[in-house]
């Protein structure tokens, strides 16, 4: 019964939401690196994939990097609404890669 969990269509908001939950779920596991270094890995990986794309996203749309950052926090408190952020990430990888 579980539904498909879709990120939002607009790609920027989409890529700037996983950006700010990938960052945010990174440093939480870091509390225990050990256990989750794949997934850490996984989540730097689509970060930096994430920054350049969405970098260039906003340029292209004429907006300012504090504006990005505003950006990002309007659209990770979206995802979040989502579902679990583990199912959330797990989307953004499938969808962006890593």
């Amino acid at each position: 019964k579980s539904q498909a969990l879709e990120l939002p269509k607009d790609r920027l908001t989409a890529q700037l939401g996983c950006d700010g939950l990938a960052d945010f779920m990174t440093t939480a596991l870091r509390e225990d690196e050990a256990a989750y270094i794949d997934r850490i890995r996984a989540l730097d990986d689509l970060q930096r994939k994430l920054d350049g794309e969405a970098g260039s996203l906003l340029k292209a749309r004429g907006l300012s990097q504090e504006r990005g950052v505003e950006l990002r926090n309007e659209a990770m408190a979206g995802l979040v609404k989502l579902g679990p952020p583990d199912r959330v990430l797990d989307r953004c990888v499938a969808q962006f890669g890593s």
